[in-house]
């Protein structure tokens, strides 16, 4: 059973994570990919990149 505080993790395991990708901090891959087509992804990019254009980043 899982520990109430730590789902992932199970009392008696001394602390270990269950799952040996998860211990080392990757994450799940992602299935769903945004609609590049749709106009709403195509706004938020162009936001997107006015704002990293206008940033500091832009030199």
């Amino acid at each position: 059973m899982a520990h109430p505080n730590h789902p992932h993790r199970s009392p008696g395991d001394g602390g270990k994570f269950r799952d040996p990708g998860q211990g080392l901090g990757r994450r799940p891959i992602q299935t769903r990919l945004p609609d590049v087509r749709s106009s709403a992804f195509r706004e938020d990019a162009r936001r997107q990149s006015l704002a990293v254009a206008n940033s500091s980043w832009a030199e």
